[in-house]
């Protein structure tokens, strides 16, 4: 290309010849810096390591990724339900509280029905009846026929079946009292969002761990890899993906009365652009991607004008995760994670080995700069389309067009 422009201006006077040389070696010296002004898609390699010095003097962290940052990364999992499990988690209570839903069954030896009539529930000897449900009131009573108001707040269903039974004393000859709660307030989880069944749900001694509640939900909605579950607990709250629920034992943590489930749809995805095949948004359809795996899925980088020495991906990191890589950084109100772009060599050989151990998580951003000599190329590109124009004015011109 250069050896064209040469030739092109052979043709040209000879003071128009010696200008052009002198603008174009005038170029050729200025080419990289020049490079910086031209139409780009994004930052260069250099201008992304300028300005991701240390951290507290840029926005942003760089680190080049050797195999010792993967496995500092992989050792230290996403853990979001640790916080709620070293809270007290407290077990489902069986004391009777406000706005519990309680039967009462009141039964009387030999003779008629408790309340004059037979109940489904009578047995030889027996008559019995169920009262219609009754709700426990702001006061913590209910109200039993012949005896009134009777207090049954933090009670367990023994000691109100009692409380019952010594209200009717003296009204019912020998009366038998039982008391089964039916819905509690108290010892329910609430589940929104993407379920089948969203709604209130009981806790029992043995069925009171998140994927208990999850089922009685109905189960979710849409796969577990697009769904993100957040369980709020008082003032605290942690959020995991169903996916890693499903997989990992150690998240399906017990459920505290009054929890709440929120399963919330959360795609996980990446963007890639840049010096790549075709940049694209790509979905983590598995559990896990690495980036060898997120490049090979838009067709690698562009050979013609990737600079393979500098992979980039930025991310907000976990402050466990920078904090074991030995990146402090201050905290910004409102900024999630530590800004870090971490930078990968595929024109190492290595780099291939790291780059497949090396996993993206979601909204990660990858991003391939073109290479200093593309720049380079498109800067010749101008100048010789500029030196191309120069030779068809002067030939127009001797021309008399």
């Amino acid at each position: 290309m250069v050896a064209s422009l040469f030739k092109n201006m052979n043709r040209l006077p000879s003071w128009r010849r010696a200008l052009s040389c002198f603008a174009i070696y005038s170029a050729l010296l200025a080419g990289l810096s020049a490079c910086s002004t031209l139409p780009e898609d994004g930052p260069s390699a250099y201008n992304v390591a300028k300005d991701g010095g240390h951290a507290g003097k840029h926005f942003y962290t760089l680190l080049d990724v050797d195999y010792r940052i993967t496995q500092v990364i992989s050792s230290n999992p996403i853990e979001p339900l640790t916080t709620l499990t070293e809270a007290p988690a407290a077990r489902p209570s069986d004391l009777i509280a406000v706005g519990d839903t309680l039967s009462v069954s009141i039964f009387q030896p030999g003779g008629g029905p408790a309340f004059g009539q037979q109940g489904a529930g009578q047995e030889s000897g027996q008559a019995g009846e169920s009262q219609p449900k009754v709700v426990v009131d702001r006061d913590g009573e209910i109200q039993v026929p012949f005896a009134g108001e009777v207090s049954i707040v933090n009670l367990t269903p023994d000691q109100a079946s009692a409380a019952v039974r010594g209200a009717l004393k003296g009204k019912i000859p020998n009366p038998q009292v039982i008391v089964t709660p039916i819905a509690s307030p108290r010892n329910s989880v609430i589940v929104i969002g993407e379920v089948r069944s969203p709604g209130r749900f009981p806790l029992g001694a043995n069925s009171d761990k998140l994927l208990d509640a999850l089922a009685a939900a109905g189960g979710p909605t849409k796969p577990a890899r697009d769904l993100a579950l957040t369980v709020v607990r008082g003032d605290q709250s942690a959020t995991i993906s169903v996916a890693t629920l499903l997989q990992d034992p150690a998240e399906n943590i017990r459920l505290s009365p009054r929890d709440q489930v929120r399963v919330t749809s959360s795609p996980r995805k990446v963007d890639v652009f840049g010096a790549v095949g075709k940049g694209s948004q790509i979905a983590i359809e598995d559990e896990t991607l690495t980036l060898a795996g997120a490049l090979s899925r838009i067709g690698g980088l562009n050979p013609q004008l990737a600079n393979a020495q500098s992979v980039l991906v930025f991310r907000f990191e976990r402050p466990e995760v920078a904090k074991a890589l030995g990146v402090s950084f201050p905290e910004v109100p409102g900024l999630k994670g530590v800004p870090i772009v971490y930078r990968v060599n595929l024109r190492d050989p290595s780099g291939y080995f790291i780059a497949n151990k090396f996993e993206v998580v979601a909204d990660d951003l990858i991003y391939v700069p073109t290479a200093s000599s593309a720049e380079l190329l498109k800067f010749f590109n101008i100048v010789n389309a500029a030196g191309q124009f120069v030779y068809d004015a002067s030939v127009t011109k001797s021309l008399g067009l």
